[in-house]
């Protein structure tokens, strides 16, 4: 049946190309073996807040099993593979930071609601060998995911929308682990997982036809080779 559906997409793929001068870049499907495949350590940050249920975040190890195995298909054909080297608590900081970016009254837009998340989950000592990730209960958006490039580079990812809708979506995280492997939005279609503007946060499930383009594959694997030395 995946042979048939891979199959399927491809010839759609071939009609929209005929109809649109844009070209979608694609390849075909490259089967990485165990000795090429690149792994990057992940630890998890469980942010536990003190008065803001919102934030604090349960992961158990089942289901963070559950997630890494549905992050780890989806980047299968990069040959890029994502594990979890520890799972930590992290005290929350700044809540009331988070606490006025939710509040009914907040004129903060989007954008900055967004920053305050990297105030919140402030990691000490933070490792540079492993992808640091800060798992939170609700953003102070309703965004999937953010990640934070700078001194102190984070991915910040809720277990649930702030509408409690579609808990636990491997491929908003499969998304930001994209980002801090240095690659961007793109203008491809939506079955693309570097698209953005929300396609993976509408994702029912289908997970193994999210692609990556030729491109994006060769940039990951480029810095993720980092992790693999």
């Amino acid at each position: 049946m995946r042979i048939l559906a891979f199959l399927f997409t491809v010839l759609v793929s071939a009609c929209n190309a005929t109809n649109n001068p844009q070209v979608i870049e694609t390849i075909d499907p490259v089967i990485f073996n165990d000795d090429n495949f690149k792994s990057v350590p992940v630890r998890i940050h469980l942010l536990k807040a003190q008065s803001t249920p919102n934030l604090s975040a349960d992961l158990s190890q089942s289901e963070a099993s559950h997630v890494f195995k549905i992050v780890n298909l989806i980047w299968k054909q990069a040959g890029i593979n994502f594990e979890v080297e520890s799972i930590v608590n992290l005290k929350a900081s700044n809540e009331s930071q988070y606490v006025a970016a939710t509040s009914r009254n907040s004129r903060l837009n989007s954008s900055q609601k967004m920053k305050v998340m990297k105030n919140v989950c402030d990691i000490p000592n933070q490792s540079k060998g492993v992808l640091n990730l800060c798992v939170v209960g609700k953003m102070s958006n309703n965004s999937g995911g953010v990640f934070f490039n700078s001194s102190k580079p984070k991915v910040v990812w809720p277990i649930a929308l702030r509408n409690g809708k579609k808990p636990l979506n491997p491929a908003t995280l499969a998304h930001e682990f994209g980002h801090f492997l240095g690659l961007r939005h793109n203008t491809e279609k939506d079955i693309f997982l570097m698209k953005g503007r929300g396609n993976n946060m509408r994702r029912n499930k289908q997970f193994n036809m999210i692609r990556l383009t030729e491109s994006e594959i060769i940039k990951a694997r480029t810095i993720a080779t980092k992790f693999s030395q």
